[in-house]
């Protein structure tokens, strides 16, 4: 018997929408969290004394980002139809809910860079020469 009853559904239908979202979310922290390490310990400024744009680094990161979280949603689906879920929602639907997540993945990526960019930089690189 499962730890909570929900009538003739399967649990599984109630707890995939929040799943997914904290799914995406995980996601988007951890590319503030990849960007951290990288602007703190002097990566950032060394790549922009290079004859490259100096957002080439943020392009780097978010669609690394965005393919993660892309994956991930989809490996989370793919265990909750093995656990029994089922949509009787057509594939335009599923297409649009998968273009919608993209689009806020995106979105919130694009804002969860900001943190990340902000870092103060520490480290080694930061000793002063003697």
């Amino acid at each position: 018997m499962p730890a909570r009853a929900t009538g003739s559904h399967a649990y599984v239908r109630y707890l995939l929408p929040g799943i997914l979202l904290m799914t995406v979310a995980s996601g988007i922290a951890y590319t503030a969290f990849r960007l951290f390490p990288d602007k703190s310990n002097g990566i950032v400024e060394r790549l922009q004394s290079m004859p490259i744009a100096r957002s080439a680094v943020l392009w780097a990161h978010v669609p690394t980002a965005l393919v993660a979280d892309v994956i991930s949603p989809a490996v989370v689906v793919a265990v909750a139809l093995l656990m029994g879920f089922r949509s009787g929602a057509g594939v335009s639907a599923w297409l649009a809910v998968a273009g919608i997540l993209i689009l806020f993945t995106l979105a919130l990526t694009w804002i969860a860079i900001i943190p990340g960019r902000r870092a103060p930089r520490t480290g080694p690189a930061c000793s002063p020469i003697r």
